[in-house]
C-alpha cells in the first residue's frame, strides 16, 4: 500500500467522520483508523504495529495539513459559491485539537482561524520580500 493510498483512505475516514456529524479528533484519528486494519497476527506482529501507527502517522499529519493551510489543491473540500471558505477546519476545543465542520465552528473559532490566515499571510509577505532582497544582492554581488 502506497503513501497516496494511505492519505486517500484517511481522507475518505475524515470526510466519513465529517459527513456524520462528528468533529475529528486529530489526536484519535491513528489510532481509529489502524485499529480498522487491526488483523495482524504472528510473532512479528507488533513490530508491524509500530511501523503503522508510525506510518499513517506520518500520512495523518500530511492529510490534516491540508486543512491547516488555504490551499488551491483539488484535495481542499470548498464551499461551492463562497470562494475560499473550507467545509472544515482545525480548531482547538477544549484543549484537544480537532476538525470539525464551519457549521459547527464557533464564530470565536472561526474569527480566531480568520486572523491565524492574516498572521500566515504577512509572514508569507516577509518571506517573498526577503527573497527579493537576496536576489537583488546577488545581482549587485555579480555585477561587481
Amino acid at each position: 500500500m502506497s503513501g497516496n493510498s494511505i492519505r486517500k483512505e484517511i481522507r475518505g475516514f475524515i470526510t466519513q467522520r465529517l459527513s456524520s456529524g462528528s468533529p475529528v479528533y486529530v489526536d484519535w484519528i491513528v489510532h481509529e483508523f489502524v485499529s480498522t486494519k487491526s488483523a495482524i497476527f504472528g510473532p512479528d506482529a507488533e513490530f508491524y504495529r509500530v511501523c503503522a501507527f508510525r506510518e499513517v502517522g506520518r500520512e495523518m499529519k500530511s492529510v490534516v495539513g491540508k486543512y491547516d493551510v488555504d490551499a488551491d489543491d483539488d484535495e481542499q473540500d470548498h464551499i461551492p459559491g463562497i470562494g475560499d471558505v473550507s467545509r472544515a477546519y482545525p480548531i482547538i476545543r477544549c484543549g484537544k485539537r480537532m476538525i470539525a465542520l464551519i457549521e459547527d465552528c464557533t464564530d470565536l473559532e472561526l474569527l480566531k482561524r480568520s486572523d491565524e490566515l492574516q498572521a500566515m499571510a504577512r509572514g508569507c509577505a516577509r518571506h517573498a520580500r526577503s527573497l527579493r532582497r537576496y536576489v537583488s544582492s546577488r545581482k549587485t554581488r555579480a555585477a561587481a
